[in-house]
């Protein structure tokens, strides 16, 4: 155990936005806890990413320590911020993906115990990103409420149009093509503000645009490539469930449900994405790059690129027991009377606990 140094970081206070944040990043980021929540995922992960590179050298791995739901305990949370960095004179935390409307008010007092540390050793920095669709995230909420009296809430709501205007346009020119303005905005009300949304797109329109030989995007590409506002695609179900996002899982086979698709069908279309996602995770654990994976599996390499996203964080192992769990939800469809909605539920349930 370090020494108690006696010192203590700035109690939370009022909200802080990104800004404020990256304000603080600047001078380098006091000591303590910090709660990332709203509606902009994306910007969540930027801002954490910008963090762990003002504290910690590239790829330092001995004071970084993430935790999610899986493997979170309010035991290894505690010992994780008591014990003193080495060989850095910082440590950082992640905390991500905890579910929090599963806790019970006892192991919510338990988590909210174990950060409360974070004002006696300020060598250290918690931060906690509850994912737009977690419980906590709702400002209302009892998690938030109990959590905001120790870590400093962050805000990140969704982009304002014209700055996410200008953003789009940058992402354009990072894969290599030019977008106008008027293009910028067009992508923008077709798919929506979600930035992971679309970072998607614009990589999907970039590669069709310079498949067809050109360098410049116009509005005619958003119109006939871009996804309309939420996909709600076997790709999005397959993602949810890899992430075990159980919300927006169940919100996918909810809208499917309202749109009345046969469920054979969304069955076989969740199956044939996670092969595929499995096809692809298979490939670059065997060392083969996007490209030849892409040229091996028969795939388009926006779509390689995608299901190696889908794919993160999951291991070959646990994409092939998904595999496997919709193979028995095919038998049971076929062989039993049960509601085949129901099956497709327990088959959702299923996949996102392992």
């Amino acid at each position: 155990m370090p020494e108690n140094t006696g010192k203590k970081t700035k109690k939370p206070g009022q909200i802080l936005s990104a800004a404020d944040f990256s304000g603080l990043l600047s001078g380098g980021l006091p000591g303590g806890g910090y709660l990332f929540y709203g509606e902009e995922d994306y910007l969540k992960n930027h801002y954490f990413s910008e963090a762990r590179k003002k504290l910690l050298p590239l790829d330092d791995y001995f004071d970084f320590v993430g935790m999610t739901a899986d493997d979170y305990s309010a035991e290894k949370l505690a010992d994780a911020i008591a014990s003193a960095p080495f060989p850095n004179d910082r440590k950082l935390i992640r905390l991500s993906g905890m579910r929090l409307e599963s806790f019970r008010d006892a192991q919510l007092s338990a988590l909210c115990g174990a950060l409360s540390a974070v004002e006696i050793y300020t060598e250290t920095v918690v931060i906690m990103i509850l994912s737009a669709s977690d419980a906590g995230n709702d400002v209302k909420s009892q998690q938030f409420r109990a959590l905001s009296k120790i870590l400093r809430p962050v805000e990140f709501p969704r982009e304002d149009p014209r700055r996410l205007s200008k953003w789009v346009a940058r992402h354009f020119a990072g894969e290599g093509v030019f977008a106008a303005q008027e293009v910028c905005d067009r992508l923008i009300a077709v798919s929506g503000r979600d930035m992971f949304t679309l970072k998607n797109e614009t990589e999907k329109i970039a590669a069709y645009v310079k498949q067809n030989g050109r360098d410049h995007v116009e509005i005619h590409d958003v119109t006939l490539v871009a996804s309309p506002g939420i996909e709600f695609g076997e790709y999005d179900f397959a993602d949810a469930i890899l992430k075990r996002d159980s919300h927006r899982a169940f919100a996918i086979l909810s809208e499917y449900r309202t749109k009345k698709f046969r469920p054979e069908i969304v069955l076989s279309g969740i199956s044939s994405t996670i092969c595929n996602i499995y096809s692809v995770r298979v490939c670059l654990e065997s060392g083969l790059s996007p490209e030849e994976t892409a040229t091996k599996l028969g795939l388009h390499p926006y779509r390689v690129k995608l299901y190696s996203s889908a794919s993160a964080g999951s291991s070959a192992g646990r994409i092939a027991e998904l595999v496997s769990i919709c193979a028995s939800a095919d038998d049971i469809m076929k062989s039993t009377g049960i509601d085949s909605y129901s099956v497709l539920e327990k088959l959702t349930a299923e996949a996102i606990s392992r």
